[in-house]
């Protein structure tokens, strides 16, 4: 017993001076174990937050696609929404759902994310885990409530005002085309507007400078209305 006891004491990562984890003393295993936790926890999370979400599947799809269907009613246009699979209605509502889950559990899994990668930084670097955790979630959600709100109804009017041109055009919307256009929308909208998040940390790891950022920022500008 004092045997095993004096190896699992060697065996222990070295924690220097500074309070940061020797990354050399501790095995690659460890890593994994540690890298195969935080997935779990944050499996584990989607899924009890899947359940909760597929309960209120209708709506969310309500939710979902009131955008578009309120501008096809300004327009009056609207009219009934097409399935033409069986089952596809069925797997919107899962996979929106799904979706659903990671949103609301985006910040637990940025949390374990941070909690992955904390032992390898000093006590000082560590304090800028709440930061990271809140300023990622805000700006991803306030990124898919902008193009919820604001772009998802331009873009709305913009495609209705092109189907009313021509005449001999009827717009009749899929199932899937009102899940997958506001979905991917706000995914895109979301991790542009991590920019902020971004340009914080490379400034933080020395990458770049404040000065640098000022100096280029039309350019910066530009790229992110491309993106």
């Amino acid at each position: 017993m004092r045997k095993s006891s004096v190896t699992q004491r060697a065996r222990k990562p070295k924690q220097l001076e500074s309070g940061r984890i020797d990354d050399e003393k501790l095995p690659f295993t460890e890593h994994l174990g540690e890298l195969r936790m935080r997935l779990l926890y944050s499996v584990i999370a989607i899924v009890l937050l899947f359940f909760v979400a597929f309960a209120y599947h209708t709506e969310l799809f309500l939710i979902l696609k009131w955008p578009i269907v309120r501008e096809l009613e300004k327009a009056k246009m609207a009219g009934r929404i097409l399935q033409l699979d069986f089952m596809e209605l069925f797997w919107i509502h899962l996979k929106l759902s799904l979706v659903a889950s990671i949103f609301a559990g985006s910040p637990f899994i940025l949390y374990q994310v941070w909690r992955f990668i904390a032992p390898g930084l000093y006590p000082h670097e560590r304090k800028h885990a709440l930061p990271f955790v809140l300023g990622s979630t805000i700006c991803f959600l306030g990124g898919a409530v902008f193009c919820y709100f604001l772009i998802l109804p331009i873009l709305a009017q913009f495609v209705i005002a092109l189907s009313k041109e021509d005449a001999s055009i009827t717009l009749a919307l899929r199932v899937d085309t009102v899940y997958s256009f506001p979905i991917n929308l706000m995914l895109a909208f979301g991790i542009c507007f991590e920019l902020p998040v971004v340009m914080f940390f490379i400034t933080w790891l020395g990458l770049v400078t404040p000065r640098k950022l000022i100096k280029f920022y039309r350019y910066f500008i530009v790229l992110s209305l491309v993106i």
